[in-house]
């Protein structure tokens, strides 16, 4: 009697240990197998517009992911001295040429939807604000843009982000003299290309 609950014992507690081993096994299988890097924990980014450059903006953004699909990003940027206008408003206006400024500052505030991702990856739409603050013969401009924007990001060994967005929108400018205030309204397409860092 003793040996059959013994044997009933160690087969129920071998069966027992090896379906627990083989949930693990499948677990194990389904993290290798929905492994991406660690993307889908981490939910802040470092990014540096490079090709605002052509219009003598320097600006690093910081990226947050709130919930599932949303995030905000901002950023602050520095106005450099030479810059292209930018198009297609300025550009037609008073050309593509090269022109100078003061130095100055900009700020960004840009919500975004991911469509398809929770992971702040993939196809993305949102709202950017941005705010320019320079001076330029005698004058001191601030420029508003509100400006729809759509985009794509993605990873590049999994932490390295590439982001690129077109959009269109309004810049609305005033510019005050030593005599005079003049205020201006005109379209805004702004392209951008950000490399970043996930963290």
């Amino acid at each position: 009697m003793k040996l059959k609950l013994l044997s009933i014992f160690l087969v129920i507690f071998f069966v027992s240990n090896s379906s627990l081993q083989a949930q693990n096994d499948t677990i194990d299988e389904n993290d290798a197998f929905f492994d991406d890097g660690g993307i889908s924990k981490k939910k802040n980014l470092i990014k540096i517009n490079t090709l605002s450059l052509l219009s003598g903006d320097l600006p690093v953004s910081y990226e947050r992911g709130f919930g599932k699909r949303l995030s905000l990003e901002v950023g602050v940027g520095v106005l450099l001295p030479f810059y292209f206008n930018e198009i297609p408003g300025e550009a037609i206006d008073n050309g593509f040429g090269l022109k100078k400024r003061d130095l100055g500052y900009s700020l960004t505030i840009f919500p975004k939807y991911y469509l398809f991702s929770e992971t702040l990856d993939y196809v993305y739409v949102g709202f950017q604000y941005r705010q320019r603050n320079f001076d330029r013969n005698t004058q001191s401009i601030r420029q508003n843009d509100y400006c729809l924007i759509y985009g794509f990001q993605y990873y590049i060994y999994s932490q390295f982000s590439v982001d690129f967005s077109i959009g269109i929108g309004f810049r609305f400018t005033n510019s005050i003299g030593t005599i005079y205030e003049e205020s201006d309204i005109g379209v805004l397409m702004p392209f951008a290309l950000k490399f970043g860092y996930l963290f």
